[in-house]
Protein backbone atom coordinates (compact mmCIF):
# COMPACT_ATOMS: atom_id res chain seq x y z
CA UNK A 1 0.00 0.00 0.00
CA UNK A 2 2.80 2.41 0.89
CA UNK A 3 4.54 1.62 -2.40
CA UNK A 4 1.32 2.40 -4.28
CA UNK A 5 1.02 5.78 -2.53
CA UNK A 6 4.63 6.59 -3.41
CA UNK A 7 3.97 5.59 -7.01
CA UNK A 8 0.97 7.92 -7.15
CA UNK A 9 3.00 10.75 -5.64
CA UNK A 10 5.55 10.20 -8.39
CA UNK A 11 2.80 10.29 -11.03
CA UNK A 12 1.42 13.56 -9.64
CA UNK A 13 4.92 15.05 -9.62
CA UNK A 14 5.16 14.17 -13.32
CA UNK A 15 1.97 16.10 -14.04
CA UNK A 16 -0.62 13.32 -14.11
CA UNK A 17 -4.05 14.77 -13.31
CA UNK A 18 -6.20 13.84 -10.32
CA UNK A 19 -8.89 12.51 -12.63
CA UNK A 20 -6.41 10.11 -14.22
CA UNK A 21 -5.30 8.94 -10.77
CA UNK A 22 -8.92 8.41 -9.76
CA UNK A 23 -9.54 6.29 -12.86
CA UNK A 24 -6.33 4.37 -12.21
CA UNK A 25 -7.32 3.66 -8.59
CA UNK A 26 -10.79 2.52 -9.61
CA UNK A 27 -9.43 0.25 -12.34
CA UNK A 28 -6.70 -1.16 -10.10
CA UNK A 29 -9.12 -1.95 -7.28
CA UNK A 30 -11.61 -3.52 -9.71
CA UNK A 31 -8.85 -5.63 -11.27
CA UNK A 32 -7.77 -6.92 -7.84
CA UNK A 33 -11.21 -7.51 -6.30
CA UNK A 34 -13.76 -7.53 -9.17
CA UNK A 35 -15.82 -5.09 -7.05
CA UNK A 36 -16.74 -1.58 -8.15
CA UNK A 37 -16.05 1.08 -5.54
CA UNK A 38 -18.88 3.56 -4.82
CA UNK A 39 -18.05 7.11 -5.99
CA UNK A 40 -18.15 8.57 -2.48
CA UNK A 41 -15.50 6.09 -1.33
CA UNK A 42 -13.26 7.08 -4.24
CA UNK A 43 -13.79 10.74 -3.38
CA UNK A 44 -12.76 10.12 0.24
CA UNK A 45 -9.72 8.18 -0.97
CA UNK A 46 -8.73 11.01 -3.32
CA UNK A 47 -9.22 13.59 -0.54
CA UNK A 48 -6.95 11.60 1.77
CA UNK A 49 -4.31 11.32 -0.95
CA UNK A 50 -4.52 15.05 -1.68
CA UNK A 51 -3.89 15.81 2.00
CA UNK A 52 -0.90 13.47 1.95
CA UNK A 53 0.48 15.02 -1.23
CA UNK A 54 0.06 18.59 0.00
CA UNK A 55 1.63 17.61 3.31
CA UNK A 56 4.64 16.18 1.48
CA UNK A 57 5.14 19.32 -0.63
CA UNK A 58 8.41 20.09 1.09
CA UNK A 59 9.71 16.64 0.10
CA UNK A 60 8.37 16.77 -3.46
CA UNK A 61 8.49 20.48 -4.41
CA UNK A 62 7.10 19.90 -7.92
CA UNK A 63 3.98 18.26 -6.51
CA UNK A 64 2.43 21.42 -5.08
CA UNK A 65 2.87 23.31 -8.36
CA UNK A 66 1.28 20.60 -10.48
CA UNK A 67 -1.41 19.28 -8.18
CA UNK A 68 -4.78 19.95 -9.76
CA UNK A 69 -6.62 21.14 -6.64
Amino acid sequence: MFAMVLFMLWLVSRGVSCFALLCFADGFFYFRTQVRVPPHVLFLWLSACSQLVLGCGHIFPRVNRRFCW
